[in-house]
């Protein structure tokens, strides 16, 4: 291979591929062939997001070269938050699924994340248990000193691909779903929020009002008080009559309901900002301090 070339192992939505590039060219041209070469035609590059190995977002603007990655990198290939899928025709909006093509559907996504179970579990990913429907991944942060085990993520492929998996954070141990005030993390992504018009402030010509960065939270609740994952792909999020307008069927072609792809949004925004232990120490009188007896 030329000095200039360089092979790069791109995992999309968990699918491997390796993908050979210039190292002078910027590393955003690895997407579109990585997406060609997987079948994954159903978003244009500019929906996608490029993470290392440790999950941290890649600035596709660089030069390849200035990453110096080792011959054996991984990079991850998966859709923003909040982008959905290709619209469908109304042929594909009425097929079904098969109890047995639903089970090989869910076996490939098992397979998918074993074959890089070591990868996944430098992140603190791991997978316990795979039995067809169902799936229980626990997730740790490795970042922090001890590193914790922080929430279970309990997967429910029944029926998929017709329907989204469930899924549920729950207490890794019992595995019971938490409740909203029980979350030892919460999911929140920053979004730019409306113009804001500032009384006084002069634009210049064309000039736009500015905006305001607000939280978002991806963890929202039935009225039952029991929080569900809120982004597409998520079976619970389609249910919910407030999301009645973004079908299912309009996300699928993308992958939006891939195990390794629901697990990358839960880390991204609720276990890498985890940077510290929260301790609370309260004093409590339990008796008194004696000095020595009297002779």
């Amino acid at each position: 291979m030329p000095d200039n070339k360089i092979e790069l192992a791109v995992i999309v939505n968990g699918q491997a591929t390796v993908v050979e590039a210039s190292i002078n060219a910027p590393l955003g041209t690895i997407i579109p062939r990585a997406l060609q070469q997987t079948g994954n035609t159903g978003q244009p590059p500019e929906n996608w997001e490029l993470r290392d190995a440790q999950g941290t977002l890649l600035d596709t603007s660089k030069k390849i070269g200035s990453f110096h990655f080792p011959p054996d990198v991984r990079l991850f290939l998966n859709l923003k938050v909040g982008v959905g899928g290709a619209s469908m025709t109304t042929e594909q909006l009425a097929q079904s699924v098969d109890p047995a093509v639903s089970r090989t559907k869910f076996d490939r996504e098992i397979a998918d994340f074993r074959s890089l179970a070591t990868q996944y579990g430098t992140r603190g990913w791991f997978l316990a248990e795979a039995d067809f429907p169902r799936a229980f991944v626990v997730l740790a942060a490795p970042q922090l000193s001890p590193p914790p085990l922080i929430t279970g993520v309990s997967f429910d492929y029944t029926d998929y691909d017709l329907r989204p998996p469930s899924v549920r954070l729950v207490n890794a141990f019992t595995r019971k779903p938490w409740a909203g005030g029980e979350l030892p993390t919460t999911l929140r992504r920053r979004v730019e929020g409306p113009p804001v018009l500032i009384q006084g402030l002069q634009l210049p010509l064309g000039g736009a009002a500015p905006r305001i960065m607000q939280e978002q939270p991806l963890i929202q609740a039935y009225p039952d008080g029991l929080p569900f994952l809120c982004i597409a792909g998520v079976r619970e999020y389609h249910d919910h009559p407030a999301h009645s307008g973004d079908a299912w069927e309009l996300h699928r072609p993308a992958g939006a309901g891939r195990l390794v792809r629901i697990l990358e949004v839960i880390d991204t925004y609720g276990m890498r900002p985890l940077t510290g232990y929260n301790v609370n120490l309260t004093p409590q009188i339990v008796g008194f301090v004696q000095g020595d007896p009297p002779t």
